[in-house]
């Protein structure tokens, strides 16, 4: 779903379809009169669709031109599929006896409203005041706005297998909207559901107690016989699963009949922190997490981070207390929690935190939402929606700057564009606006993976004071203290972690890691042992080593290597092999060049593919340089070569310089690749009629007039035609 463009009418831009001069003037009066700055006119379509190649129109107003060689419908459709027309608002003036056959499919293609054409000045700013009322009512979403006007076509054609599908259609946009409920019963009581219309009728009145008397009307109206009173609740917010984490049964058990009220069937109740992430651990990942922040066991800043670690990026949680103290808010934000709702609530706030969840969940309008989206996006790997609510993101005016920096900036951490990520991190925490913890916490992140470990120390260190609870930036604040050799300082922070809680899956690796830097092999091979993975403890003994010895400690470097490929168990033979690699490497930088094939020679005896093959490729180069008196590098500092293996367990070769980029995304050519969503354009694959549509609505459709957007270059030549009034 998108805001309509039409809220800034002091900016907006406003094309009048008309053929009669005097209709046009007066049109153009009446949308002065309503505010717009910036209006002009075309005697027709054709002419219309040249302006449109070079002008990018907030709002068009058009008759329906059925007998033109470019109709209002061809305009709807070029709307949909190209992306210069996107933000285009399109309205129809129509003769309703004779042209609102036509309507149905323009719904379908994205029309956000309809209107009498009238030659009276007064009749026609009071419709087109209407549609703006409708707009604000409904917070300028054009979806909702469209389906009003569609609502009603289809009540007056009596077409209720069509309302019908589109009032489930827009629940399952907007679920659990009590307004939408109510429209949904009277569809079902149209087409002969009375127990299915009923309920929903029921579950209205739980979430808004004041539709009470309207929902009464409704009944009134439809008469029900005495089976349909025996109602079963719909599943209204679409959660087939949600899991609940409260103490107190009495709680557990008033959530529990809130959640089946609203045609929830699966609800997993526990009163232990401990216990319920067993149970996720081991099940499916639920609709939604309902928790109390103290809670025995493992108490809510362990078992968020925790359900973030190991269960899901994705699964809104919203937390239900009254317990949360001051420095754990923070937490609260970088774990991504979806709402916080205090005790003691009624079921009128419950069922507003519920519903407000999941709709900004499934398609998020406001800022935060976006932003909290578009992370859980990134970090679960589905990059190109992301890239869509990222393109939606920084181009809202609503969003200020430093925001979208700071999205831009956690974008292209992703893609490993680390010098960019921290350049637009720095740019947004210059500009103030944006999150200062995400955006200390991102540039730490940066800075580590740039080697440069002091600002990451710094970046950490006070992003810790602003949230001191996060586990993660705790085990990374360790490692930034092993790299500068402040192994007293990296234990202190891990023995911070283990504080809040000493069985995070994050520490073995962190205590691994310690341990093999301080050469502790006993400790590092038990640990590891018991790791579900050993690759971020790799990652950090390749980039450790790799910096000693490109700093000239051979001995220590190296060291770090054998003691790796000693501790590291049998199960992790891959990552061995890279690290058995680069101590190959390492030698060789030395000039142990002898030591460096006796090395490799454990890795001959591989597949002829990945490591190996790159084995077997060195180990001919040490023979040729053995022989000739050559030096293997050309420059010794650099790192080109050595297998890196990067936290996710992927393996790179790493010293390759990545590319440069001019920008952080190419935002345009990322919004014309992207196709139209649901929500995009009013009702537009919202809305589909059920009913059979009038053939000649389709016949005018047929013979679509070719559309190439230009540029503005030359553009006094192609608007000849239009008429201007600004």
């Amino acid at each position: 779903m998108s805001r309509c463009s039409l809220s800034n009418k002091q900016d907006a831009f406003v094309l009048v379809i008309e053929s009669a001069a005097s209709v046009r003037s007066m049109l153009m009066d009446v949308l002065h009169g309503l505010g717009f700055a910036h209006v002009q006119a075309a005697s027709s379509g054709k002419d219309a669709l040249h302006f449109l190649e070079v002008e990018n129109v907030d709002w068009l107003l058009t008759p329906l031109m059925a007998d033109d060689e470019v109709n209002a419908l061809h305009i709807l459709k070029l709307i949909t599929v190209h992306p210069k027309l996107r933000s285009t608002n399109c309205s129809l003036l129509l003769d309703p006896a004779n042209e609102d056959y036509c309507l149905t499919q323009a719904f379908e293609l994205g029309l956000l409203s309809w209107h009498r054409k009238s030659y009276v000045k007064d009749e026609c700013l009071n419709d087109l005041q209407e549609l703006f009322a409708l707009l604000e009512m409904n917070d300028w979403d054009q979806t909702l706005t469209a389906a009003e006007y569609l609502r009603g076509h289809l009540v007056e054609k009596s077409l209720p297998k069509s309302r019908l599908a589109l009032e489930h259609n827009l629940l399952a946009m907007y679920p659990g909207t009590p307004r939408l409920l109510v429209s949904a019963a009277e569809a079902e009581f149209l087409n002969g559901n009375q127990v299915v219309g009923n309920s929903l009728l029921h579950q209205a009145e739980l979430i808004d107690g004041e539709l009470g008397p309207h929902c009464s009307r409704v009944r009134q109206k439809f008469p029900m016989d005495t089976k349909a009173e025996l109602t079963r609740p719909e599943n209204v917010l679409g959660l087939k699963s949600v899991v609940v984490i409260d103490p107190d049964t009495d709680v557990l058990h008033a959530t529990g009949e809130m959640l089946r009220a609203i045609g929830v069937k699966k609800i997993e109740c526990f009163e232990n922190g401990a216990k319920a992430f067993e149970w996720l651990k081991a099940a499916p990942e639920p609709d939604l997490i309902l928790m109390e922040w103290r809670v025995p066991g493992l108490t809510g800043p362990a078992l968020i981070q925790r359900i973030r670690q190991s269960i899901s990026q994705q699964v809104p949680v919203i937390v239900v207390s009254s317990l949360i103290k001051k420095d754990e808010k923070p937490l609260l934000r970088e774990m991504g929690i979806d709402d916080v709702l205090e005790k003691p609530f009624d079921h009128t706030s419950f069922y507003a935190a519920a519903i407000w969840t999941i709709q900004q969940n499934r398609s998020p309008t406001e800022e935060k939402s976006l932003e909290r989206k578009i992370r859980r996006l990134l970090a679960t790997g589905k990059i190109g929606e992301a890239e869509r609510l990222i393109a939606q993101f920084t181009s809202d005016p609503r969003f200020q700057p430093a925001s979208k920096k700071e999205i831009e900036a956690e974008y292209e951490f992703l893609r490993c564009h680390y010098q960019r990520a921290l350049a637009l991190s720095a740019e947004a925490l210059k500009t103030g606006g944006g999150d200062s913890l995400m955006l200390l916490n991102l540039a730490g992140k940066c800075m580590l993976k740039l080697k440069q470990h002091q600002g990451a120390l710094r970046c950490f260190e006070k992003a810790k004071e602003i949230s001191p609870m996060n586990i993660e930036r705790l085990i990374d604040l360790a490692e930034v203290n092993l790299h500068l050799d402040r192994v007293k300082e990296a234990k202190a922070q891990i023995d911070a972690a283990a504080a809040l809680d000493a069985q995070n899956p994050e520490l073995g690796q962190a205590r691994a890691q310690c341990a093999l830097q301080v050469g502790d092999l006993k400790q590092a091979a038990s640990v590891m042992e018991g790791l579900d993975s050993v690759s971020r403890v790799v990652a950090y003994i390749n980039n450790r080593a790799v910096s000693l010895i490109l700093s000239g400690r051979f001995e220590e470097g190296i060291g770090l290597y054998k003691r790796a490929i000693q501790a590291l168990p049998a199960s992790a033979s891959e990552v061995k092999a890279a690290v058995t690699y680069n101590l190959a490497l390492g030698e060789a930088r030395h000039g142990e060049y002898e030591k460096a094939k006796e090395v490799l020679k454990s890795l001959k005896n591989g597949p002829q593919v990945g490591v190996f093959k790159k084995a077997l490729a060195l180990a001919k180069r040490l023979d040729l340089c053995i022989e000739k008196g050559l030096p293997l590098f050309a420059d010794q500092n650099s790192a080109a070569g050595e297998l890196s293996i990067e936290g996710d367990g992927h393996q790179q070769y790493s010293g390759a310089a990545a590319p440069a980029v001019e920008s952080a995304v190419q935002w345009q050519e990322i919004l014309a690749k992207i196709e139209a969503k649901r929500g995009d354009f009013g009702c537009h694959l919202v809305f589909m009629s059920v009913e059979n549509p009038d053939p000649k609505g389709a016949k005018l459709l047929e013979k679509m007039p070719h559309f190439v957007a230009r540029s503005t270059i030359g553009r006094t030549e192609v608007l000849a035609k239009p008429e201007r009034n600004t």
